[in-house]
């Protein structure tokens, strides 16, 4: 087989999100300069980058904190549509902040404007369904320490 068919395949997009939590439980959402809902903590995948490197990035970019171990709790793919191309996330556990990180956290103010901390049930109409998955999926893997695939047909624990 010629190295050449598998760079003419389709190719999928690749994102990260780090789903960081208080004292309390609740959960830190972001509120991006670029779009109209919120976000939890992470960004694309570099070319030549791994998922788990990315999702290390985009804490240290965007929040100014560094981590050396986000254990994973989801994978999940969604099919495109006229925002984003067909595309998979991987979702980190970044645990629960302590108030001197929380204290300590700076924005990227080119990408986030301001950020809060919101109970699960807080979390819906405010973030993406797609996220309000994932941040249920975070409180399953928590209690199971378990990760999960997530796509259109359901979630399947892997």
């Amino acid at each position: 087989m010629s190295p050449g068919l598998y760079y003419s395949r389709p190719r999928k997009l690749v994102g990260v999100s780090v789903i960081f939590r208080n004292g309390k439980g609740d959960f830190l959402i972001a509120k991006p300069t670029y779009r109209e809902d919120w976000l939890f903590i992470g960004g694309i995948v570099d070319e030549e980058e791994s998922p788990f490197a990315a999702a290390l990035r985009e804490v240290k970019e965007e929040i100014g904190l560094e981590f050396s171990s986000l254990p994973l709790l989801s994978i999940c793919h969604a099919s495109g549509d006229e925002l984003v191309p067909d595309h998979l996330k991987f979702s980190f556990d970044g645990g629960v902040l302590t108030d001197e990180q929380i204290n300590s956290i700076v924005l990227q103010e080119s990408e986030l404007s301001e950020y809060k901390f919101l109970p699960l049930e807080k979390l819906e109409g405010l973030v993406t369904q797609r996220s309000f998955e994932v941040a249920q999926l975070a409180l399953k893997s928590q209690e199971t320490g378990k990760a999960y695939f997530l796509d259109s047909s359901g979630v399947v624990e892997i």
